[in-house]
């Protein structure tokens, strides 16, 4: 769930010191299965413990890589919770993002004239070459502090030159009094860990659920070096995600 390519016929490896990653050929996945186990194992150990603890509900969504397709579609109806956390950041655990951006993709079709490329290819209009002006002209990255720029994809010949359709995500803040966040921050008190509050440039299955009236946070959840054959997370990473499920479930 939530993994990019490449991505099939994962082969993790364990370091003697507890770093997990991938043989090398792939992305391990970290992003998001250590959240997935996380959350599993959080909810073990506070039934192994015996103590009483709160109603909760626990929603696995497919898609979110597509723009959170999944957690987009869900009936909201199904669940009663008004408070969330999200297990999809990078970084040690102890940390949270309380906002996030917008997304706002476009689809841009060039259109030129065919032409016989060894025969008259001055009667045509070269599409690609258009396109490949444009792209030069735009100014990739950061833009501002908030803001960044990015051409997904382009394809060409028999196909137009397109970039993903177009995708809005809904921005959002959680306020700094909201219970999730003070909740967040007496769990990592608990814990000993850091509670630093952050914000993030990626979207996330939160984005769906502010939308939707549920606040929340984007926990981090120990997985490194995302998106690439060099991700890794760790063991302790692991446990202490866990440990902070746990903590907020019996609060």
């Amino acid at each position: 769930m939530d993994v990019v390519e490449p991505g099939s016929s994962k082969k993790s490896v364990l370091e003697k010191d507890g770093t997990i990653h991938s043989a090398g050929d792939t992305v391990l996945g970290a992003d998001d299965i250590s959240g997935i186990l996380e959350i599993l194992y959080g909810v073990q150990l506070v039934l192994d413990s015996g103590k009483p603890y709160k109603k909760i509900e626990i929603l696995f969504t497919i898609g979110e890589e597509l723009y959170v397709k999944g957690s987009d579609v869900f009936d909201y109806s199904k669940v009663t919770a008004k408070q969330a956390y999200v297990l999809d950041l990078s970084g040690a655990v102890g940390t949270a993002a309380r906002r996030a951006p917008s997304i706002i993709s476009v689809r841009a079709e060039i259109k030129g004239k065919a032409a016989h490329a060894g025969f008259e290819p001055e009667n045509g209009i070269h599409a690609i070459f258009a396109a490949a002006n444009a792209v030069s002209r735009l100014c990739m990255g950061h833009v501002d502090e908030e803001t960044t720029f990015n051409i997904g994809t382009i394809q060409g010949g028999t196909a137009t030159n397109i970039v993903p359709d177009c995708c809005v995500l809904t921005a959002y803040e959680t306020p700094l009094e909201s219970k999730s966040v003070t909740d967040f921050q007496k769990a990592c008190e608990i814990l000993g860990f850091s509670g630093e509050l952050t914000g993030t440039f990626g979207g996330s299955d939160n984005n769906s659920f502010a939308k939707n009236g549920i606040e929340g946070l984007v926990l981090s959840n120990g997985m490194y070096n995302a998106h690439s054959t060099r991700e890794y997370t760790t063991v302790d990473d692991l446990y202490k995600g866990a440990e902070l499920i746990g903590q907020l479930i019996l609060l």
